[in-house]
């Protein structure tokens, strides 16, 4: 009973009080029986205090025994823990590894008591056989389709420059083997939730020191290998027809790509580059100037770059822009456009639509800044609406990928561009194989944009007005044009003339019906299931 209402751990102290009281008191007892004769009152208090003593002394004796039992089970109890955890290692070293499946010994894993790769297992199997549930889930955990990564893990395994367990290329083992294609799920994961690698090591069962080792020379190794296939610029005359097209049915023609400056937060940027890193964000950052078609595929990525640079700073150093400028495939492409009296001419030289932060090259078009008539507002403010395809890309990519969104952790900028194009070749490759990247290349895809009678019929008198002083020279315009930095006087006069001739060729677009939308994918989607 008193074992029940007074707790093991309090009962030493108060056995202990009890008997350090009974002691003194049998002290003070001998002491007056000393100094005065026995009586049998007296003899019968100090037979009583004896006996105290004695009790005491038992029960002391009892929960030092207690304890000691209690602390010889909690050690067999460690001891058998361990014990078990080295058999289970005994085996694991044992075990075979297969070659048809990716991540192998799935019995070790599944055994876990921790179940931490066990989630994972269900994913052990060829894209021929994984139904259409676990294809869903995979995706959703790792944001890339489970052929995709099938054909990114028998590449990289191919490439002999990972092994496929622990240890060196020739095959010494160090430690507890680990597949290849695990470690290159847990790199899918680190992307798509952008957490620390204890969080994923407890996720994985891959211990920190092994994804600290292997997801950088990963990331590095897939934009090497990935880059030249998915990250390219035009290189024929068909292919930058395909990238112009959806600019020149909206009214934009001879436009191939949008362009804009993306900045990442670097939480571990070093003390010295501090002051060059820490820009307009009012945070240490590194930028990336992005040219992205207008289906949100991304043509080229330049950078990193720190968070100071501005716009017209990272375009004078970005190969794909020079080649816009000088290359010949560039600047002898050619294209309609309607002149201030509804007549076709012909023009050469591709642009990329951009804001007012660049240059005012012939190259880069933005939207006019000081519109004075009602015309140029309309057509500035379309423009805008055009140029959110590269804004849309941005989102895309850091809710998709949200290592993108918080800050990173490492002191090498070059480490984030690797990260950051490693998700832009996904991002393409997700487009290509979602079939949104051929958005935008058959007539049913647009829709006609729409115009009120009194809108049409002001915008015909401003175009009108516009007519005598329109110093617009569409000859000249349609020259080969090449950059003279000698006379860059000149080039900006290319720039205003052809900003005033596109925004001349939106009106007439408008007027005469000929201007369409882009449908959204969502629509082409509704459409096609409406026609199945």
């Amino acid at each position: 009973m008193a074992r029940a209402l007074i707790q093991p751990r309090q009962l030493s102290p108060l056995l202990a009080l009890l008997l350090l009281s009974t002691c003194l008191a049998g002290i003070a007892n001998a002491v007056d029986n000393g100094l005065r004769p026995l009586s049998t009152e007296r003899t019968r208090r100090f037979c009583l205090i004896f006996c105290l003593i004695l009790v005491s002394i038992a029960a002391l004796a009892v929960e030092v025994e207690y304890a000691r039992l209690h602390v010889l089970r909690q050690r067999q109890l460690r001891q058998g823990a361990r014990g078990r955890g080295r058999s289970r290692n005994r085996g694991a070293r044992k075990a075979y590894w297969r070659e048809d499946g990716f991540i192998g010994n799935a019995a070790r894993r599944a055994a876990d008591p921790h179940g931490n790769a066990a989630p994972w297992e269900r994913f052990n199997v060829p894209p021929c056989q994984i139904s259409s549930t676990k294809a869903a889930d995979f995706r959703q955990e790792f944001r890339i389709s489970h052929s995709m990564f099938w054909e990114i893990y028998q590449r990289c395994k191919a490439s002999g420059v990972f092994p496929d367990v622990n240890g060196n290329v020739n095959g010494t083992m160090q430690g507890t083997p680990t597949s290849l294609a695990l470690k290159i799920l847990a790199a899918l994961r680190c992307l798509a939730l952008g957490t620390s690698f204890d969080a994923h090591s407890k996720e994985s069962g891959i211990g920190k020191s092994t994804l600290r080792n292997f997801v950088p020379r990963f990331y590095k190794w897939f934009d090497l290998e990935y880059n030249a296939q998915w990250l390219q610029i035009p290189t024929t005359e068909d292919e930058l027809e395909e990238l112009q097209r959806p600019f020149a049915e909206q009214g934009l023609p001879g436009c191939i790509c949008s362009m804009d400056g993306v900045h990442i937060a670097w939480d571990n940027c070093p003390a010295p580059d501090t002051g060059k890193a820490k820009g307009k964000e009012h945070y240490t950052t590194v930028v990336f100037n992005v040219c992205s078609s207008h289906t949100r595929r991304i043509l080229h990525v330049s950078g990193p770059f720190y968070g100071t640079v501005n716009d017209k700073s990272m375009v004078r150093v970005d190969h794909f822009v020079d080649q816009v400028r000088t290359g010949a495939l560039f600047v002898n492409y050619c294209f309609k456009i309607f002149t201030a009296i509804g007549v076709e001419v012909f023009l050469k030289g591709a642009w990329i639509l951009v804001d007012g932060g660049y240059h005012k090259w012939r190259a880069t078009i933005c939207a006019m800044e000081s519109c004075k008539t009602e015309n140029e507002r309309k057509c500035s403010s379309h423009y805008g609406s055009i140029r959110k395809d590269v804004e849309r890309c941005f989102g895309t990519l850091k809710k998709r990928f949200r290592i993108l969104k918080v800050p990173f952790h490492v002191a090498e900028a070059e480490s984030i561009g690797c990260v950051f194009r490693t998700c832009a070749i996904l991002h393409n490759m997700l487009l290509n194989e979602d079939g949104l990247s051929e958005i935008g290349q058959a007539d049913d895809h647009y829709t006609q944009q729409t115009v009120n009678p009194l809108n049409k019929a002001a915008m015909q008198k401003g175009l009108h007005e516009e007519q005598d002083d329109d110093d617009v020279d569409y000859f000249e315009l349609g020259e080969a044009w090449l950059v003279d930095d000698i006379m860059p006087h000149r080039e900006v006069g290319q720039f205003l003339r052809l900003q005033r001739a596109l925004c001349n060729h939106y009106i007439i677009s408008l007027i005469s019906g000929n201007a369409r939308r882009l449908k959204t994918a969502k629509r082409l989607r509704e459409e096609a299931e409406l026609d199945d």
